[in-house]
């Protein structure tokens, strides 16, 4: 590229800017598509918008017609080889006379095969590029050119992006010869529009989304800015098509009611005159919510409570169960995996708060709230069906009820978890998996509540896991700093066990103790006891709500059996807490007065836990 004199533009910033001025020039492009006849017309007088012109051909009255601001500044025309003799002339010099630029043929066969029709859509498909608008004129032509611009107009607004400005056709059948009435130029633009809306009802009817239908409606808001009855609907709809495609139940049920009641009001009429078959549509709208809506609510007060109000109205019931397996149906039928895996395992959840009698706070998602603590004692079976350790080393023996809910939830959480974390891991996601079907399976006997729940695990209260060496207090510190502890298991030798009853006493501590005694505290605690342990303590762990685990005191074998414990807690999905204990005092006075409450520093917090250290 030659720098012109003068300048210091470099050459890359030049071809930048020339770049942008072409993009800018084919965004500002309007391009009338018209197709030519191949006989001469005698010179006819066409109306538009209240004004009329004379013309022989229907595409040059339109372009006198149209306002100014709506004129394209290219004109195509599809010329078959007679046209291009015959009429084309005539289009060529009428351009030139109204718009002051050169009309440009587009030479294309006759269209009589299916590869010549081929060959046209190709031909007039290359003189498009994208981001232009384009206005049609269907008028003339051999019969089966509307049928093919018709086809090409939806095909360069999809893939190419390109806007459709108008459609029109000139009525010019149905009047006598020599009437000098004028033949009205009509727009067909809505014809183009209409398969959008075909399009978007199918979406919505095949997966859900309302999202196209809000897009379209979108559209209506913006040519009446101050419709506020169109600016409610759009909203609704954008508002269910992310709750639906979220997978947000609740959410969605607050969102379809919007929905319904706002199509239940009827459409205003900027809405009607332009959404074909709007009737339908609405009523289609309005049937297909009642399956995302929910029984819970009073639907008159609904539209005057706040979401968050709505939301806490909703309890875990057998209604709320089943509108939402309703909805998991939905998305297994369209499979929408993870969306439907997902809620699943959400549901599940739900089921057993609902069937424990906790269904009314089954929105608690704290670390210590209902769904938290359920979602553990689901995991807590699951990991015992994932011990391969065998039964002597855990201890617990599972009923066949509970193999069968375990094998599910590990199946039904492997399979959310490669689609949610989106196949983040070595081995590729499996397409339609055996374990899907299995999960399928299990669903179709748990989605009809028939299925009893068994014990997940819990429910039997705080655990509190400590050593004892040679000095009771430490226990005794432990029992009284650990709140609301229903039991202990105490790692000790042979010589501190029987101080445990004496100090759970002094700290006033009524539940139950298992003492494990490790043989040799100061050089055992082989691999064989730890398996007796582990043996002995399973039920306990897997039985508490949480467990608090005391790091002081003891030998390092005891502590290491102490971490041990804690370690098969975690493997058992149950939440655990570790603290240390501090006693200032001299060792002398720790043994000779050991019943004195120490110092607790906490190194886990439960969330919600608002006890200070003391």
């Amino acid at each position: 590229m030659t720098q012109l004199p003068g300048s210091r533009i470099c050459p890359s910033l030049l071809g930048i800017a020339v770049l942008r001025l072409a993009i800018r020039d084919i965004a500002m492009q309007h391009i009338l598509l018209t197709a030519l006849g191949t006989g001469q017309r005698r010179s006819t007088v066409y109306g538009l918008h209240g004004s009329t012109v004379e013309e022989p051909l229907a595409p040059l009255a339109l372009l006198r017609l149209l306002p100014q601001e709506a004129r394209p500044n290219r004109v195509l025309a599809l010329c078959t080889k007679v046209a291009k003799a015959t009429t084309w002339p005539t289009l060529a010099d009428g351009v030139r006379t109204i718009l002051g630029i050169e009309a440009e043929p587009l030479d294309i066969p006759d269209g009589r095969t299916e590869d010549e029709i081929r060959q046209i859509v190709e031909i007039a498909a290359a003189a498009f590029p994208e981001g232009v608008k384009l206005t049609l004129d269907l008028t003339h032509g051999y019969r089966n050119i509307p049928f093919i611009t018709y086809a090409l107009a939806l095909y360069l607004k999809s893939l190419r992006g390109i806007e459709i400005r108008g459609a029109y056709y000139g009525m010019v059948e149905g009047f006598d010869r020599d009437s000098k009435e004028p033949r009205p130029i009509v727009d067909l633009r809505s014809l183009l529009e209409l398969p959008e809306w075909f399009h978007a009802v199918r979406v919505f009817r095949e997966t859900g989304s309302t999202g196209p239908l809000a897009g379209l409606m979108r559209g209506l808001r913006s040519e009446s800015p101050q419709n506020i009855e169109v600016d409610a609907i759009v909203t609704s709809l954008e508002k269910m098509s992310f709750t639906y495609e979220a997978g947000l139940p609740v959410e969605l049920a607050y969102a379809a009611e919007q929905v319904a009641s706002s199509f239940a009001k009827g459409l205003p009429t900027t809405a009607t005159t332009q959404i074909p078959l709007a009737d339908q549509v609405s009523q289609l709208l309005i049937d297909s919510c009642q399956i995302f809506q929910t029984k819970a609510v009073d639907h008159e007060v609904l539209p005057n409570k706040k979401e968050a109000e709505w939301k806490s109205d909703i309890a875990a019931d057998d209604d709320e169960l089943h509108r939402q397996a309703n909805l998991i149906d939905l998305y297994l039928s369209r499979s929408q995996l993870p969306l439907a895996l997902g809620m699943l395992r959400e549901w599940v959840v739900s089921l057993l708060l609902a069937r424990t009698g906790r269904g009314a706070k089954w929105l608690d998602a704290s670390w210590n709230g209902t769904r938290s603590t359920a979602e553990r004692r689901l995991g807590a079976l699951a990991a015992l069906q994932r011990d391969k350790t065998g039964r002597t080393a855990s201890g617990i023996t599972l009923t066949e009820e509970q193999k069968l809910w375990a094998i599910f939830w590990n199946q039904l959480a492997d399979l959310r978890n490669e689609l949610h974390h989106h196949g983040m891991k070595k081995m590729p996601v499996r397409y339609n998996p055996p374990e899907l079907q299995k999960v399928k399976e299990f669903w179709s006997k748990l989605r009809d509540l028939q299925l009893a729940v068994p014990e997940f695990g819990g429910g039997h209260g705080r655990l509190l896991i400590t050593a004892l060496g040679t000095t009771p207090g430490v226990l005794f510190s432990a029992l009284c700093n650990a709140d609301d502890v229903a039991r202990c298991i105490i790692v000790c030798s042979e010589q501190s066990q029987p101080s445990v009853s004496e100090a759970a006493k002094q700290a006033g501590f009524q539940g139950d103790c298992k003492a494990l005694v490790i043989s040799d505290p100061h050089g055992g605690y082989t691999e064989d006891e730890q398996q007796r342990f582990r043996a002995e303590a399973s039920r306990w762990l897997l039985e508490s709500d949480d467990i608090f685990v005391n790091l002081t005191g003891g030998t390092t074998l005891m502590g290491m059996a102490v971490q041990h414990l804690m370690d098969r807690g975690r493997d058992l999905n149950r939440p655990c807490f570790r603290f240390v204990l501090i006693d200032r005092r001299p060792p002398e006075q720790q043994r000779s007065e050991p019943y004195i409450k120490g110092e607790i520093r906490r190194l886990d917090k439960p969330e919600g836990d608002d006890h200070a250290d003391n």
